[in-house]
C-alpha cells in the first residue's frame, strides 16, 4: 500500500468513453501530450458501449426545425449554444468516425440509416453498435500513439493552492490502481473529466462501476454541478431482474404499454382520446414512470411492454441494435419470448446523470469555473436528452482543443505535497480499520433513502429535507467507520461510497431548490411547470468549510433564442399525491 508513482502530461483525461477518446484525439492534434486514465478496461466498460444512436446533422432546410425539437425536448433548459454547436459540427465528426473505421448502419441506397429514439423525429439519429464504434475509436487513438492507463480510479483533483475548493487552478489528480492498490499522482496543466454518470450499485444495472467520481472530484475542487434535479433515470427494470437500455427502441418499434388488466392506461392520464399520445409518442420519462407507479399504487400493476405483435424481422433488428438487452431476455432464469410473453417493466431510480441532462457546468469551450478543469460527455451539462453520444463527440472534441491550448500557454504544474499526502491518508484510511462498516452498507442505507418512489418519482419538500438530513447523518456517522479490511477492491468501493453520499445529498438539494414540476422532476406541492419563474438552471457548489450552496442562473439561449411561446404556469402531466405510498419501495 506504500507504493506511489508520479506521471506527468499536458492534458489528463479521466474516462475512456466516447468523449474521452474525442478529447484525446483532438488534444493530440493540437500538439499536447495526452494521457487517458480509465477506471476499468477501455471499450469493455462505461456507457458508450451501450449506445446505439448518434445525433445526425440536420437535413438541408431543416436546421431550425431540428434545433427547435432539441430545445423543446430539453423543456427550454438546454444550452442552446451547445445544441447549435452539435448541429453545426456533428456531420464532420461522423465523417471522421467513418474514416476511423466506424460502421454505421446503412439503408438500401448506402446512406446512413436513420432511426427514431424516444420522442424524436425520424432521421434525428443514425444507428451503430456501441461496442464496434468504441473499438474503432480506440484503434484510431492507438494509431496516434495516445497513452492509456487502465484500471485506475481517479478520486480527487490537485490544486495549486492545496485547497478545496480552490481559488486558483487544477494541476493534476490522484488515483488508486484497482488491482494493486498503487497510489498514483498525475501532474497536468489541464484535466478533462469525461467519466460519465452516477450509479447506485443496485446490482440490476450494467454500469455499476460508474459512480460519479468525476462529478464529486470536480465539485470538491470548486466546479458547479447543474441539472441534478433532472438527473435520475428511473426507466426501467425488466422482469424485476435487471436493467438495460433501449426503451426508446421498444417505443418506436410499435410496442404498447399495458397494465395488469391489459389496459393501455396512458390514455386516461392524457385528458381525452383526442389528446392521447400513446407509448410511442411519449418522450417524457417522468410522466411515463409516474403513470406506471400510480397503476401499481392503485392496484392495477404490474405493468408491461407488449411486443407480441412483432414480426421475426423486427425481433432480429432489435437483436442487432440492442444486443445486450435482447441477450438478457434469453438468460437462464428469464427465458422471455417477446412474441409470446409480456415484458414486465418497473420504474426505479438508480442511474443519475445519463443523457447529459445534468453534469458539471461548463462554457462552450468545455471549461468549468475552475481554471485548468474541463468536462465533456455525460459528466458535463448540455441540457438535453437528444443524442447524448453526439454531445459527447462534440463536447469531447472542443474540450480537447481548448484544454490543449490552455496547457500550451501554462507553466508546468506544481503540486502541493501536503495536499497530496492529506488526500492519500484520507483515501487509504479504510485499509487501516480492522472493523467497521462495509461500503455496501453505505450504498444500502443511501439507496433506501433515495430510491423509493415517494422520494424519487414523486417528491415533496418535507421528504427532500428529511432525505438531506439522513444523508448528512450517514456522512457524519458512518463514512468515518468504513473499512476495506485490507482489500484493494473494497478500498475503491469505500471511496466510491463517499462520492455517492455526497452526490445524493446534492441531488436532493437541487430538487429542493427547484419549486416547480418539469420533465422527470415532480414536486407534489408545486404540480405545474412554471416558465415564468423557472426557465433557469439550478447550480450547486462547494462553499467554505464544507458548506453547499445552491444558486440559479439564466439559460444560455444562443443565437437563435428559441423560447416558450408563452411564459405561463402549466399543470404537470400525471400529477399525484403519494402520501398513501410513503412506505412503498421498489
Amino acid at each position: 500500500m506504500d507504493r506511489c508513482n508520479e506521471v506527468q502530461c499536458d492534458v489528463l483525461i479521466v474516462g475512456g468513453g466516447m468523449a474521452g477518446h474525442w478529447a484525446a484525439i483532438r488534444a493530440t492534434e493540437c500538439g499536447a501530450s495526452v494521457l487517458v486514465v480509465d477506471k476499468a478496461k477501455v471499450i469493455r466498460s462505461g456507457a458508450s458501449i451501450y449506445a446505439h444512436a448518434y445525433g445526425a446533422p440536420a437535413i438541408e432546410g431543416k436546421y431550425y426545425e431540428k434545433l427547435e425539437e432539441m430545445v423543446v425536448r430539453s423543456s427550454y433548459l438546454g444550452d442552446q449554444v451547445w445544441f447549435e454547436l452539435m448541429l453545426d459540427n456533428i456531420g464532420e465528426r461522423l465523417d471522421e468516425m467513418e474514416r476511423f473505421g466506424v460502421q454505421f448502419e446503412l439503408d438500401e441506397q448506402g446512406n446512413r440509416k436513420g432511426g427514431e429514439i424516444r420522442g424524436q423525429s425520424k432521421g434525428f439519429c443514425v444507428l451503430a453498435k456501441g461496442m464496434q464504434v468504441m473499438k474503432s475509436m480506440h484503434d484510431e487513438a492507438q494509431r496516434r500513439k495516445i497513452k492509456f492507463i487502465e484500471n485506475v480510479a481517479i478520486f480527487d483533483l490537485l490544486t495549486s493552492d492545496g485547497k478545496y475548493p480552490t481559488s486558483e487552478r487544477v494541476v493534476g489528480a490522484v488515483g488508486v490502481h484497482r488491482h494493486t492498490g498503487e497510489f498514483i499522482v498525475f501532474k497536468a496543466s489541464a484535466v478533462i473529466i469525461t467519466s460519465g454518470l452516477i450509479s447506485g450499485k443496485l446490482h440490476r444495472y450494467s454500469m455499476n462501476n460508474m459512480t460519479g467520481d468525476g462529478y464529486a472530484a470536480a465539485f470538491r475542487a470548486g466546479a458547479e454541478i447543474t441539472g441534478l434535479e433532472f438527473s435520475q433515470q428511473p426507466w426501467a427494470v425488466w422482469m424485476k431482474r435487471f436493467c438495460a437500455g433501449g426503451v426508446g427502441q421498444f417505443q418506436h418499434g410499435g410496442a404498447s404499454l399495458v397494465n395488469a388488466v391489459g389496459e393501455e392506461f396512458l390514455k386516461k392520464y392524457e385528458g381525452s382520446a383526442d389528446d392521447y399520445i400513446g407509448f410511442k409518442g411519449q418522450f417524457d420519462q417522468g410522466a411515463l414512470c409516474r403513470a406506471i407507479v400510480i397503476e401499481h399504487v392503485e392496484g392495477r400493476g404490474p405493468c408491461y411492454i407488449d411486443c407480441m405483435k412483432w414480426t421475426d424481422e423486427k425481433i432480429n433488428t432489435m437483436r442487432s441494435v440492442l444486443p445486450m438487452t435482447m441477450r438478457a431476455f434469453d438468460e437462464p432464469g428469464v427465458g422471455l419470448d417477446l412474441k409470446k410473453e409480456l415484458l414486465e417493466v418497473t420504474p426505479m431510480a438508480g442511474h443519475y446523470g445519463l443523457s447529459c441532462q445534468c453534469g458539471i457546468h461548463i462554457d462552450t469551450c468545455g471549461a468549468t469555473k475552475v481554471t485548468g478543469l474541463f468536462a465533456a460527455g455525460s459528466a458535463a451539462y448540455y441540457g438535453g436528452g437528444p443524442s447524448p453520444q453526439s454531445f459527447a463527440i462534440t463536447g469531447g472534441y472542443r474540450a480537447g482543443e481548448f484544454a490543449a491550448k490552455l496547457a500550451r500557454d501554462s507553466e508546468k504544474p506544481q503540486i502541493n505535497k501536503e495536499q497530496v499526502e492529506n488526500v492519500r491518508c484520507h483515501l487509504m484510511a479504510p485499509m487501516t480499520r480492522e472493523k467497521g462498516i462495509t461500503p455496501d452498507e453505505i450504498y444500502n442505507v443511501i439507496n433506501k433513502i433515495v430510491v423509493p418512489w415517494s422520494n424519487s418519482i414523486f417528491k415533496h419538500g418535507s421528504r427532500l429535507e428529511k432525505a438531506i438530513s439522513e444523508i448528512r447523518d450517514v456522512e457524519a456517522e458512518m463514512l468515518t467507520r468504513v473499512t476495506a479490511d485490507g482489500d484493494v477492491h473494497e478500498l475503491v468501493k469505500a471511496a466510491e461510497s463517499r462520492n455517492f453520499a455526497l452526490l445524493m445529498g446534492l441531488y436532493n438539494r437541487a430538487a429542493l431548490e427547484r419549486k416547480e414540476s418539469r420533465m422527470v422532476h415532480f414536486r407534489e406541492e408545486f404540480p405545474f411547470q412554471d416558465d415564468v419563474n423557472w426557465t433557469k438552471l439550478v447550480l450547486v457548489g462547494s462553499g467554505d468549510n464544507g458548506s453547499v450552496y445552491a444558486r440559479t442562473q439564466s439559460v444560455n439561449w444562443g443565437r437563435t433564442a428559441i423560447v416558450p411561446e408563452k411564459f405561463t404556469k402549466t399543470p404537470a402531466f400525471v400529477p399525484y399525491s403519494m402520501e398513501k405510498a410513503l412506505s412503498l419501495s421498489i
